[in-house]
C-alpha cells in the first residue's frame, strides 16, 4: 500500500466505524425487542390454554431446533 491510500484509510475510519455502530445498535435493540415480543405472545398463548393456537406453537421448538442447526447443515454438506 502506498502512502496515500494509507492516509485516506486512517483518515475515513472513524466516520465509517461510529456509522456502523450508530445504525447497528438500534437494528440489534429493535430485534431484540421484536423477539421479546414474539416470546410473549407464545408464552400466553400456551398458559391461555387456546386450543388451535397451542397446536402450532408447540410445533415452534421443533422448528426453532432446525432453524438453529441450519449453519450447520450448511457445512455438513460442503
Amino acid at each position: 500500500m502506498n502512502q496515500r491510500l494509507l492516509d485516506i484509510l486512517l483518515e475515513s475510519f472513524p466516520r465509517i466505524f461510529t456509522q456502523g455502530l450508530l445504525i447497528t445498535i438500534p437494528l440489534t435493540v429493535l430485534s431484540f425487542a421484536l423477539a421479546l415480543m414474539i416470546a410473549m405472545i407464545c408464552a400466553m398463548i400456551q398458559i391461555a390454554n387456546v386450543k388451535g393456537l397451542r397446536q402450532v406453537i408447540s410445533d415452534c421448538p421443533i422448528s426453532a431446533l432446525c432453524c438453529r442447526r441450519s449453519p450447520a447443515r450448511y457445512w455438513s454438506l460442503l
